[in-house]
């Protein structure tokens, strides 16, 4: 028999492939995240989709024979939303390309629903690794930035050096990590973890990235869980005092902010045009077909004060109305709310992430049918975290 020792423990040979062979779409899939942020390019971290996840997946499927496909609610809203995205964009009339990014989306899904194994995403250790590994590489990052004198310290750093690179989208993935983090520190009593995480967090979102929707989301999903901690433990009569304090809290922060530039400056920039934004788009609907919207490559030609033209709705649920129509939108919606209901009631930290992220992205964000992106880490990993251990569950694997 053949043995091999990795980090001086045996193993037998044929196990161990087995084992890696069994595992492959796990390594892939941490492989596949973790390039958003040593690889430079969109390009390069796409190739890694393709090469990594996408044409093993294409395989694996084809040799099984859908066999690990196995329906429930949460993948029958998926397989209904699909054939919805298809519909609109044949009666949009779009290229190819639009349906080849379908096809990415639901290899991605079949990926992290039905081919992982294993616990390692739901651990304590997972959750609050990715979380410092995050927040160090735009802390260090930064700090590069400062001694090389690209940025200086109080500016904006508007780059990061990897595909992870906008302030925005990283300020919401820095919030939905602390979300999902943040149950594992308050229930082992990690107090001093946590108050040094909340801290960097605040610091990185509102000084080095100068992001309002980080911080809303953070603050939101923090109010959540308190909430949810003080009714579990006092019941209901203790939470409007807790909201009470909460909103005095705020509302100090709100009046001292004029006396600290940072703050005074996120504050200013207020909804930064967003609600004109939002109105003009919604005309645009109202000359579409409502069930399967203008198309996915509608693009508006109305201007912001009458001088800027609208890149991207700067909202994720708008996105999908405006483009895809209102039976996407409802579906997606519906998604949202079953799968974070499967988190509350199994107990799952994904569902933080997912909450923090659905509130950030009504703020920013454009349609989930693309090129791998931001808004797969943000949005639909989560979702189909949740459906894995739902999944896993139900399988007995837990």
């Amino acid at each position: 028999m053949v043995y091999i020792k990795i980090l001086g423990v045996r193993f037998m040979f044929p196990a161990l492939i087995n084992r890696v062979k069994e595992d492959y779409f796990l390594y892939a899939l941490l492989f596949f995240l973790a390039s958003f942020f040593f690889l430079p390019t969109s390009k390069m971290v796409n190739n890694v989709y393709y090469a990594a996840l996408a044409l093993p997946a294409i395989f694996y499927i084809i040799k099984t024979r859908f066999s690990d496909f196995k329906i429930n609610i949460n993948v029958a809203s998926w397989f209904l939303l699909f054939f919805i995205l298809f519909v609109s964009g044949l009666l949009g009339g779009v290229d190819f390309q639009y349906y080849k990014h379908l096809l990415y989306l639901f290899l991605f899904m079949a990926v992290c629903v039905f081919f992982i194994k294993g616990q390692l995403l739901f651990s304590n250790n997972f959750y609050k690794f990715s979380f410092w590994l995050v927040s160090f590489y735009v802390l260090f990052s930064t700090v590069f930035y400062w001694i090389t004198g690209k940025y200086g310290i109080g500016e904006r750093v508007i780059w990061l050096p990897a595909r992870m690179t906008g302030p925005i989208y990283t300020s919401m993935l820095i919030s939905a990590l602390f979300s999902v983090a943040l149950p594992v520190w308050l229930k082992n009593k990690n107090y001093i973890e946590f108050f040094v995480a909340l801290s960097l967090s605040l610091f990185t979102m509102s000084f080095i990235l100068q992001s309002r929707t980080g911080i809303v989301s953070l603050l939101f999903v923090l109010f959540c869980y308190l909430a949810y901690l003080v009714y579990m433990r006092n019941g209901i009569r203790h939470i409007a005092i807790y909201i009470i304090v909460s909103f005095i809290l705020f509302a100090l922060i709100y009046f001292f902010s004029e006396s600290i530039p940072v703050l005074d400056s996120l504050i200013k920039r207020a909804d930064a045009g967003r609600f004109e934004l939002w109105s003009q788009l919604l005309e645009d609907f109202k000359g579409c077909d409502k069930y399967f919207g203008c198309g996915p490559d509608f693009q508006s030609d109305r201007l912001i004060k009458n001088a800027y033209p609208i890149v991207h709705p700067h909202n994720i649920f708008l996105a999908l109305l405006v483009q895809t129509g209102v039976l996407s939108l409802l579906l997606f919606l519906f998604i949202c709310v079953i799968s974070l209901y499967c988190s509350y009631v199994n107990k799952n930290n994904w569902g933080l992430y997912l909450l923090s992220s659905i509130v950030a992205l009504n703020f920013d964000g454009s349609h989930i049918v693309g090129n791998p992106d931001e808004l797969w880490m943000l949005i639909l990993l989560p979702i189909f975290m949740i459906m894995l251990g739902f999944n896993q569950l139900r399988k007995g694997e837990v």
